[in-house]
């Protein structure tokens, strides 16, 4: 323990007085050879204006969030791979971000206006070697908008409304005088949304559940020389969502209300073949659930993360990465109601890391082989290594084949290991995996694809014990499947994209049923084995407009004591045009569930309904 302090007050120390910072957004640990990526561009984005951040990654090859057509500010919980919710990392410029108070350390997309983001890479496949627990199935980096400062001062923004009382408006203000550089952003959304329980009966009427929010992004970065930069960048982003009792059970009056702030500091120094990077996150994370007039509770996560490492040239082909990284984690729990308050102080989790990856890479760039080793120290669990080894090899210009295994690991959230209600189990060890890739991908003048296969094996997954009211390590799960996905410029002005994902597994574990059986399930629930989305794209001039679809095949959901439920499939469509006024000015029009269809991907709540947005956005400069 004296261990970790020193070296968390070392990294400390070395930041003090820098800038909160947004350094490294493309994080060099992060291979872009060798594996599956899917990247989401700035127009790609633009194109889904008047959506949720939530929605868009969930029309992405091995992609599937469960609550991503449920009113804004539901829990979206991510399914990748094939692998349970939440054991997909987030990354907000290349750095990770965990909520402490969640099950199990989830991260709230509510957090993230999609009018924010700048670009979005998906990693598929386990990335714990390089960036840590909770890459256990992959990492999705969220790009955050990058400031134009091309003049002294440009002005920017956005304003949109909508059906259900919908209004979104962002602003962006960016200075640039000598050598610094300074921008903020204010972002503001409200809706009177549509109700969050299905009314199985059509006639009960339901209220409908809002949500309100609003978002402050800014940052700053001062660059001394060409060789030497610090930058900074603070978020706090806040909500309230009304929210109702459970699945066919509306409510009013319940609502939930949450808080994120995030603040980073750090530099970066890069000259010829070497690189140095040091960087300090700190996350708060607030919850408030109001149930009623008697009881309401909150949830309180902090985290810290601290990195450090170092990048060199060390012979003509090779290059080496070597570094460091720190992650302490605290929670607080408090329930009240009209006679009480219990408070739940938590044991705070730390993790260290020393990891280090070399490439290999010839000066025609035909053949890539990387190779990353971690290891870690969890004050829980102990010392927890990980591998990746990677290789793509390019037969051409236009064809690429690529292969890799890796191992991942999920540690448990510390309400599974601390709580105070008797379910608790400090004993319980961290989720593992070992997955494995292959695939290719094939470019010409107008036609992109790329086609990839995965295996993967988990082990000592944690579920809860019905039996003891515990949670224990126990359950095994082994998923496979394929992904593929094609981008077509069919002519100058028409084009269409398309994904189509097959996911299958089995599920060995205790009997969902009658809790004491040891059976294994030939399907994985809340994981479709198909899920097809295509867009087709029409650009002429100053006007594009597009259409997309999604099928979702049938799935299964948990039904406990009982047979699992099934999900039937679904299809959606989508539709987006805009008109550029001018350089400066375009509006746009973005229509949901075009054919406003009745469906729905979480049993008993419900999914969106007709949704219309029209919208304008500007740039001044000066």
């Amino acid at each position: 323990m004296c261990i970790k302090k020193f070296f968390f007050l070392i990294i400390a120390t070395t930041l003090y007085g820098f800038c909160f910072s947004q350094s490294c957004i493309t994080n060099p640990l992060i291979n872009t050879k060798g594996q599956s990526i899917t990247t989401l561009n700035k127009s790609t984005i633009q194109l889904n204006y008047g959506r949720s951040l939530a929605q868009l990654l969930n029309d992405q090859p091995g992609i599937v969030i469960n609550g991503a057509y449920q009113p804004l500010g539901g829990l979206n919980s991510i399914y990748m791979e094939g692998t349970l919710g939440g054991r997909a990392l987030i990354l907000i410029d290349g750095i990770p971000v965990m909520d402490p108070s969640s099950l199990p350390d989830y991260f709230d997309l509510n957090f993230i206006s999609l009018y924010d983001v700048e670009q979005i890479d998906i990693y598929h496949g386990a990335q714990s070697a390089v960036m840590g627990d909770g890459a256990f199935a992959g990492a999705i980096n969220i790009i955050t908008t990058q400031k134009d400062f091309s003049k002294k001062m440009i002005l920017s923004g956005s304003i949109n409304a909508g059906n259900e009382k919908t209004t979104n408006s962002t602003l962006y203000l960016n200075l640039n005088k000598n050598k610094w550089k300074y921008s903020i952003s204010l972002s503001s959304i409200k809706t009177k949304g549509f109700s969050q329980a299905l009314d199985s009966t059509s006639k009960m009427n339901f209220d409908k559940d809002g949500f309100r929010g609003s978002i402050v992004n800014s940052s700053i970065e001062y660059k001394s020389n060409k060789y030497f930069k610090i930058k900074g960048s603070l978020l706090y982003s806040n909500y309230k969502a009304d929210s109702d009792v459970d699945a066919f059970t509306d409510a009013v009056g319940y609502y939930i209300k949450n808080k994120y702030l995030k603040a980073r500091t750090g530099f970066e120094y890069s000259k010829k073949n070497i690189l140095i990077v040091a960087d300090y996150q700190f996350e708060k994370y607030t919850h408030l659930f109001h149930y009623d007039t008697v009881y309401h509770e909150n949830y309180i996560g902090t985290a810290h993360f601290a990195q450090l490492y170092f990048q060199t040239k060390i012979a003509t082909h090779l290059t080496l990465l070597t570094g460091t990284d720190y992650r302490h984690n605290h929670m607080e729990n408090n329930f009240y109601d009209t006679v009480s308050v219990q408070q739940h102080l938590y044991p705070s989790t730390n993790i260290i890391s020393l990891y280090t990856k070399i490439s290999y890479l010839t000066k025609d760039s035909s053949i890539a082989i990387d190779l990353a080793a971690r290891l870690s120290n969890h004050n829980a669990y102990g010392n927890i290594y990980n591998y990746t080894f990677s290789s793509s090899y390019q037969f051409s210009k236009n064809i690429e084949l690529f292969a890799g295994i890796a191992t991942g690991f999920k540690s448990a959230c510390m309400y599974q290991l601390y709580n105070n209600y008797g379910s608790a189990n400090s004993n319980l060890s961290p989720e593992k995996t070992t997955d494995y890739h292959l695939g290719f991908r094939l470019k010409n003048k107008n036609i992109i694809q790329q086609l990839n296969g995965f295996y993967n094996s988990l082990t000592d997954l944690i579920y809860w014990d019905n039996n003891v009211s515990t949670y224990d390590n126990f359950n095994t799960q082994k998923t496979w499947g394929f992904q593929y996905e094609l981008k077509w410029k069919i002519s100058n002005p028409l084009n269409l994209t398309a994904n189509y994902s097959f996911t299958g597994g089995s599920d060995y574990g205790v009997s969902r049923q009658n809790f004491s059986d040891v059976v294994t399930y030939p399907y994985l629930f809340r994981r479709p084995k198909h899920v097809v989305n295509i867009g087709i794209y029409y650009h002429i001039n100053k006007f594009n407009t597009g259409l997309t679809g999604r099928y979702v095949g049938k799935n299964y959901d948990v039904n406990p004591g009982n047979s699992d439920y099934t999900i039937p499939s679904f299809f959606v469509i989508n539709a987006y045009s805009s008109y550029n006024v001018n350089k400066r000015c375009s509006i746009y029009l973005n229509i949901q569930n075009l054919l406003n269809n009745n469906f729905y991907d979480v049993r008993g709540f419900n999914s969106t309904p007709f949704l219309l947005n029209v919208g304008l956005s500007f740039q001044l400069q000066h």
